[in-house]
Order: C-alpha cells, then structure tokens, then sequence
C-alpha cells in the first residue's frame, strides 16, 4: 500500500510544481516594485528549487523502482517538499512590507492557496504534505508577531489555527485514502482468489473428465487381458500345456487386476481431492467390515504363509461412518501391510479407544520400518510410502493415500508410525463422536493404552496385536 501511496505522490507532482512557480513568478510580479532584487532572488531559489523537485521526479519516472525501493523515494520527496516550504517560509519574511496592506494580502492570500493546495496534492504522504506546510506558514506567523501590533497578532494566531486545522484534514484525507486503498487491494486480492479457485474447479473438472474417460478406455482392454486370462488358467478348452506358460498367464493375471486396483484407486482420489465424493453416515459394524477385509485377504496371506491376526475392542464394535468408505481403509491398510511384510510374517489389525475416547485403527506387520518417517514417526504425505512400496518391486498404488483421504473426510487422521521393535503401524484414529457407544458409555481399551493426544505408537505393549 505504501508503493502505492508514493506512486500517487509522483504522479501528482508535475501539478505540483506547476502552480508552485506559477505562484513564486505571481508574487514576484506583484511586489517586485516594493521588493525590487529580492524578490528576483527569491523567484530564482524557488525556481532551482523546483527545478531540482523536476530532476527527481523525471529520475523516479526512468527509474520506475521495485515496492520496496518506495519509502527512499517518499524520502527524497519530502526533503524536497521541506525545502521548498523553507523557501516560501523564508520569502514571506523576506517580502513583507510594512505599511504596504496590498503587499501584505498578496503574500497572506497566496500562502493560504498553497496551504489549501498541499492537503489535496501531499495528503497521499503526511511527511511530504506537513514539511512543506509547517516552514511555510511558520515564516507568516514569525513576521506577524515581529511587527509586535495587536492585529498582527491576532492574524499570526489565525496562522497557527490554519496549520492546526490543515493538518487536521490533512491526516483525515490521508487515513481515508488509505482505507481506500486497502479496501482497493482487498477487492483485488479476493478476485485473485476467486480466479484461482474457479481455475482449480476447472481443472478439478478436467482432471475428473480426463480420469473418467481414461478409467473407461483402460479398463475395457483390462477386462478382456482378464477374461482370456481366467480362461486359460481353468484351461477351459483344453490343456495350456507347459507350466511355464500357466506362470505366464498367472502373472498377466495378476498384472492385470493390480491395475486395474490402481485405475479405481486414481479414480477415487481424484474425485474426492474434487470434493465429488459424499459420505453416507449410518450405523456400521465395525467388527464385521474388520473380518470381511481380512477374509478378503486371507488366500493371498496363505500363499504367502503370513499370519493375519485380529483384536477387537467391544468398546468401539459399533461406529457411524461411510460403510464403503470403512471397507475400503480397511482394504487399502491391509493391502498396504501385506505387500510390506516379508514371506512368513504377520499383519495384525486392532480396534481400541484412546484416552481422547477416540476410535482408532491400527494395522501392523512384522517387518521393518521402509523409511525414516515410519520409523520415527508421522508423515503429512502418504503418497511418499506408497511410492516406496513400488519402488521395492512390490505392488504400488495409491492405497494409503486413498485410505488418508477418507479417513480425513470423516474428520480423523492417519498416521504412520513405528512400535518399540521397529515395526510399520499405520493408525487410523476418527472422532470420538463417530462411536456408538454402548450402555450409554464409551471406556477406553485397556489393551491398547495411548498418550492423550500424541503418538501411541511407542507408548507400551498395546502396539503388539494377535
């Protein structure tokens, strides 16, 4: 806003100047029979004055300086405002003429008029408008109280009033054109947004059309790898013949349906970052959606010989959520864990209550922690994970980041963090308000003490399910 102020100075300086030396040239004029060569001396300070005023303005207009460059500028500017109220200061002693009222109106009159002039033209910036003012109208006032006559000491005072009240609407105009000011870059900055935000709509929108189109191109040809595939592993119409080949058609199957799983993956987290993705809220049971998750894993987890494991809390076996949602945490989480574990591992799930009676979920395995952040503590981008889990040559996708998001939308948090052994926990935790609490009262799990409002995760044997 200051910027702004000291440009609106410089523009108006060239009015400025112009009546400042068309005054010194009119009082000259008009005294120089009682004054003779002062007032030619005089009219040329004024005029180097402003010529000099002239040179700055011309500088600041070739220079055209950055914002924060402007207060030098504003600097300069009331020196030279200072100045030249030093001189019109300095002319009305020097061009007083006793006994001449003619003289003396001239010299009152015209100092009154730049008075007036500089609250409209040097309001902008109070430095510039009351050095220029204050030397001025105090060389009146000194020659009006020399001459030591009660009239003149009454126009000295109507001086002094003049400065105060000048001043006064001075710093009134200044004030309002800073409000204007700001209420100017308020509206500018509130249209800035508003062209960002319908920008992000448009490319929500593109981005969604694009997902949609793409998810519906891919999975066509996806639907057929998967038919054909299914239909040699049954070998339907007759022996595939070498095992070689059923590896093949094994792994083509396999390739095909991870992605197609990251297709929807893309596709929900595309439409919920577009916020097109409502939650239904009923009663759910969570311990049933807990069982099916796992059932749905369990051929995969034997093949692997890794051991799924439960703990349920009684105490949050009912919650009110999104049912598709919860199913899909779960299946991203579990998803997540088993493609991290070692052959002959263990993934385990718990539900509990924390001392902030909050619902949380944990999912757990045996092995290492993949990364600095899973081993001390939380990540603000699961993304960052879910590219690690691809670049081990395991199964990438945007599970965890799916199971972020809407765990977030239920107004609740995912955390990444690690046990005292080192091992992944990915801990779901929703608000309090999503349990259904039975008999009217919701406990917190024994089994799984946490710190109220920290990470749990390291805060004894809780962590460590099955």
């Amino acid at each position: 806003m200051q910027a702004e102020q000291v440009a609106i100075l410089y523009r108006n300086a060239k009015v400025i100047l112009i009546a400042n030396t068309l005054n010194a040239m009119l009082v000259a004029a008009l005294l120089w029979q009682w004054t003779g060569n002062i007032a030619i001396f005089w009219l040329a300070a004024v005029w180097l004055l402003t010529l000099a005023r002239g040179g700055l303005v011309y500088a600041y207009r070739k220079t055209r300086p950055a914002p924060p460059e402007m207060r030098r500028w504003a600097f300069f500017f009331a020196v030279g405002s200072a100045a030249s109220g030093l001189a019109w200061g300095a002319g009305c002693y020097l061009l007083f003429v006793p006994g001449e009222t003619i003289a003396q109106l001239v010299i009152a009159y015209v100092v009154a008029g730049m008075a007036a002039g500089c609250v409209v033209t040097l309001s902008v910036w109070l430095p510039a408008a009351v050095t220029f003012m204050t030397p001025m109208l105090t060389g009146q006032a000194v020659i009006l109280l020399l001459q030591n006559d009660r009239q003149y000491l009454i126009m000295a005072g109507m001086t002094v009033l003049m400065w105060a009240v000048f001043t006064a609407v001075t710093v009134t105009y200044n004030r309002s054109l800073e409000r204007s000011l700001t209420l100017r870059f308020d509206n500018l900055r509130l249209g800035e947004k508003l062209e960002q935000a319908h920008l992000v709509e448009i490319g929500n929108q593109a981005k969604t059309r694009f997902f949609a189109t793409m998810s519906h191109e891919l999975r066509t040809p996806l639907n057929a790898i998967l038919g054909f595939s299914q239909i040699l592993q049954s070998e339907m119409f007759g022996p595939v013949g070498s095992d070689q080949y059923k590896d093949y058609v094994r792994s083509i199957n396999d390739s095909a349906q991870q992605l197609l799983r990251m297709i929807d993956e893309v596709l929900l987290l595309s439409s919920i970052e577009a916020g097109r993705v409502q939650l239904e809220d009923q009663q759910m049971d969570l311990s049933e959606a807990v069982k099916t998750a796992v059932e749905g894993l369990r051929e995969a987890a034997e093949a692997r010989g890794v051991q799924v494991v439960t703990d349920l809390s009684e105490a949050c076996a009912t919650m009110r959520a999104d049912q598709f949602a919860v199913r899909q945490i779960l299946a991203n989480l579990l998803l997540s864990a088993l493609n991290s574990v070692p052959d002959g591992g263990e993934v385990s799930i718990a539900t509990s209550v924390d001392q902030a009676r909050r619902l949380v979920l944990k999912v757990a395995h045996s092995g290492s922690a993949t990364s600095r952040q899973e081993s001390v503590g939380t990540v603000e981008d699961l993304a960052e994970i879910d590219s690690l889990v691809a670049n081990k040559g395991d199964r990438p996708g945007f599970g965890l980041s799916v199971a972020k998001a809407l765990v977030e939308m239920h107004g609740g948090s995912l955390d990444l963090e690690s046990d005292k052994a080192l091992h992944p926990v990915a801990a779901a935790r929703f608000p309090a308000d999503r349990i259904v609490a039975r008999q009217g009262r919701v406990e917190p799990s024994p089994s799984a003490p946490e710190k109220d409002g920290g990470n749990d995760a390291e805060s004894g044997d809780g962590v460590r399910f099955g």
